[in-house]
């Protein structure tokens, strides 16, 4: 039986790239599956009378594909502490969720600082510290849209290099061991 991750993302080249990304970390790990992210946008994510209406979509997702899963929230850090930011959302999260498992992941700074992570000729050990990614890319591509390259990056990104450069990549890659060891729990 099929474990599903519903994810809940805030940007609009979110709802690709982290498919994306997410195929590529479970590619040999048959019995996962991947609803179509929800994009509720930041201030929906963090608004305790929204997020709700969020979590309902993503468990109603689950269902659909049979029941057993995990809900995933994704989300620019911004220029807010992650560490500080994401387990304050993960504990207003599990109190509405109830059983649910959910997981709070805050990509430091943006999802794009991960596919600059990826990048070999980008020379910073903790690439979370790089600011202004969107800007970098456009700079070293000519151009950078969320919605047409956020997904193509990160499908050809140096996973590896990345893991070595970003806390918060090391973060989304701890957590989702967590939701391997519930898929296990459940029998998977």
């Amino acid at each position: 039986m099929t474990y599903t991750i519903a994810t809940i993302v805030e940007g609009h080249g979110d709802v690709q790239a982290l498919p994306t990304l997410l195929r590529r970390l479970f590619a040999e790990e048959p019995g996962f599956g991947f609803a179509r992210p929800i994009r509720a946008g930041r201030a929906a994510m963090l608004d305790p009378e929204k997020l709700p209406k969020y979590l309902s979509m993503a468990e109603a997702n689950i269902r659909e594909m049979g029941g057993r899963g995990a809900i995933l929230l994704l989300l620019d850090a911004d220029d807010d502490c992650a560490a500080q930011l994401g387990p304050d959302l993960g504990r207003s999260v599990s109190a509405i969720a109830g059983a649910r498992p959910v997981r709070v992941v805050l990509a430091v700074r943006e999802f794009e600082t991960w596919i600059l992570g990826a990048v070999a000729a980008i020379e910073s050990p903790d690439t979370d510290a790089l600011g202004a990614a969107k800007d970098r890319l456009r700079s070293m591509h000519g151009r950078y849209s969320e919605t047409a390259d956020q997904a193509r990056l990160i499908a050809k990104a140096d996973l590896d290099l990345l893991r070595t450069r970003s806390r918060s990549f090391r973060k989304l890659l701890k957590t989702l061991d967590e939701l391997r060891d519930d898929a296990a729990l459940q029998g998977h």
